[in-house]
C-alpha cells in the first residue's frame, strides 16, 4: 500500500496481511430503457469469508459490486443483498428497507444510491471513508476508493468526499458534464462528454502520467493501481501498475463492452458475454473462471470474481428515459496467514 504506510503494519495483526483493493464505480448509459435484464450470480477464487459459496442465489439480480471480502447485489425490486466479511458491520448493517438503484463498496465500507439520488453509507469509518457524504438528492452514481468516494451529480460534476491523501479529494476535476465515474485505490477516473479521460490523486505507478490521451473512449473501469478504458471499436486501454503484467497481459483484439480491475488482476467482458481475466494466478480467479458465455456483467475483488448471467427481462427501478445501469468493482483485502508469503506472491516490502 502506499499511503500505505498509512498503515501498512496496522494492516498486520497477528502475522495476517490484510491488502487493500480499490473501489470501482463504473457508468453505462440506457437510453430510453425502464427495463434490465436480470440474472444469476456466479461466483469463483478465494473465499476466506464465504465470499463465493454465500454468493446469494436467485434469478433477480441487476448488478454486482465487490467490497473487502465480501459482494454485493441489487435485485430488481431495488432491495440489497450482501456477503461475505461482515467486521465492520457490512453485511448486518446493510440497507434493509428502501429502494436502490447503484451500488458501490471500498475497502471496508459501502455506499448505495436511493431512487431518489440520495446517498447512505455504511460500514467502517477508517480514515474517513464516510465522512461528508453528502446529502440532498439528485445524484446518479457513486464510486468508491479505499477511502476516498465520487458521486456524478445531474448535471454531470463530480463530488468528492473522505480521505484526501494523494489529493484524491481536492484535485477532483471542477466542470460539469462527465458522463461516468470510477475510483482507484487512492484516486479518480472520469470519462468526459467527448470521450477524453480525466484522471486525478496517486500517481506513484503512472495511473496519471500514463493516462492516454485524445477522445472516442466509450467506457472506463479501475483496479486497485491500475487503469482500463474501451475505444469506440470494443479495444481494451491499460495504464498503471503492472506488477502482475495487469497493463502488458490486457487482452488484444476489439469487441469488448466492459473491463475493470481489482488488486491483481484484470477482467473483461465480450460482445459474445465471455469473461476473460489476466494478472496473478493465486486465488484462483484468473484459472476458476467461468469459461461458457452469456454472461452480462462482470466484477473482481482479490482473487475473487463475481459475474452476472441471465436474460430475465424485468423491470427495474423506474429511470428517466436516459438512464443509468451502474457497474461497480469494489475494494477488497485479503488475509494471508503470514507476511513472509505475502511478500512471496506480490514482493512487498
Amino acid at each position: 500500500m502506499v499511503a500505505s504506510e498509512i498503515s501498512r503494519r496496522e494492516q498486520l495483526p497477528r502475522c495476517r496481511m490484510r491488502f487493500v483493493v480499490s473501489a470501482l464505480m463504473v457508468l453505462f448509459l440506457v437510453n430510453g430503457s425502464q427495463k434490465s435484464l436480470a440474472g444469476t450470480i456466479t461466483a469463483w477464487g478465494y473465499n476466506y469469508y464465504g465470499q463465493v459459496t454465500n454468493a446469494p442465489t436467485g434469478s433477480d439480480f441487476t448488478t454486482l459490486a465487490a467490497y473487502g471480502e465480501g459482494g454485493i447485489a441489487l435485485r430488481s425490486n431495488g432491495s440489497i443483498a450482501v456477503w461475505g466479511d461482515d467486521s465492520f458491520g457490512q453485511v448486518t448493517n446493510a440497507p434493509t428497507s428502501g429502494v436502490y438503484k447503484a451500488i458501490a463498496g471500498g475497502n471496508a465500507h459501502l455506499l448505495a444510491l436511493r431512487d431518489d439520488g440520495s446517498i447512505v453509507g455504511w460500514g467502517s469509518t477508517q480514515f474517513g471513508a464516510l465522512t461528508g457524504t453528502p446529502s440532498g438528492t439528485g445524484f446518479k452514481a457513486i464510486a468508491a476508493g479505499d477511502y476516498t468516494n465520487y458521486a456524478l451529480a445531474a448535471d454531470g460534476s463530480i463530488v468528492a468526499w473522505g480521505f484526501d491523501a494523494y489529493n484524491a479529494v481536492t484535485n477532483t476535476p471542477t466542470g460539469t458534464g462527465f458522463k461516468q465515474i470510477a475510483a482507484n485505490a487512492y484516486g479518480g477516473i472520469a470519462l468526459q462528454a467527448d470521450g477524453s479521460i480525466a484522471t486525478w490523486g496517486e500517481d506513484t505507478y503512472a495511473t496519471i502520467s500514463n493516462t492516454p490521451t485524445g477522445t472516442g473512449f466509450i467506457s472506463i473501469g479501475a483496479g486497485r493501481r491500475t487503469d482500463f478504458a474501451i475505444r469506440a471499436d470494443g479495444s481494451i486501454a491499460a495504464w498503471g501498475w503492472n506488477l502482475n503484467n495487469e497493463v502488458s497481459g490486457a487482452p488484444t483484439g476489439t469487441g469488448f463492452k466492459q473491463v475493470t480491475g481489482s488488486d491483481g488482476n484484470g477482467f473483461a467482458l465480450n460482445s459474445a458475454g465471455e469473461i476473460s481475466v489476466w494478472g496473478t494466478y493465486y486465488g484462483g480467479a484468473v484459472g476458476d473462471r467461468p469459461l461458457t458465455s452469456g454472461f452480462t456483467m462482470v466484477v473482481g475483488s482479490t482473487f475473487t470474481g463475481y459475474a452476472l448471467s441471465g436474460s430475465n427481462d424485468t423491470n427495474v427501478v423506474p429511470e428517466p428515459s436516459s438512464s443509468l445501469i451502474c457497474l461497480v468493482l469494489s475494494s477488497a483485502f485479503w488475509r494471508l496467514p503470514c507476511r513472509r508469503f505475502a511478500k512471496q506472491v506480490f514482493r512487498i516490502a
